[in-house]
């Protein structure tokens, strides 16, 4: 009989995805601004991983590349994901509630303990 063994508490990290993009439809040139922020459950039970990503908050946003302001055009076209760690990933939430549009711009950096 197989014994059975304790399921390990599941391990949660944190991801915040920022990604910019010029495209052309019929003949007009649009950008496409979209922001996720994301959290991934892994557990262990038994000998086999299981993996969960939970969406927490998302925003796209698509204009006219007239419409879109200079900092919106300043922006690369990108894809960037970033590994955050909880207390970063709360701050960009908090961000998202009250200034989503600045999640545009930033680049988050965690803070590193030294011993």
């Amino acid at each position: 009989m197989k014994q059975i063994k304790d399921n390990e508490p599941p391990v949660i990290t944190y991801f915040f995805t920022q990604s910019k993009d010029i495209h052309e439809e019929n003949g007009k040139l649009f950008i496409t601004l979209f922001i996720r922020l994301t959290r991934e459950f892994t557990q262990t039970v038994g000998s086999e991983l299981y993996k969960k990503t939970e969406t927490v908050w998302v925003n796209i946003e698509e204009l006219k590349l007239e419409k879109a302001t200079k900092k919106m055009r300043a922006l690369p076209n990108r894809i960037n994901v970033y590994k955050t760690s909880k207390e970063v990933f709360l701050t960009l939430y908090k961000l998202a509630a009250t200034c989503p549009e600045e999640l545009y711009y930033v680049t988050p950096f965690s803070s590193c303990k030294r011993t």
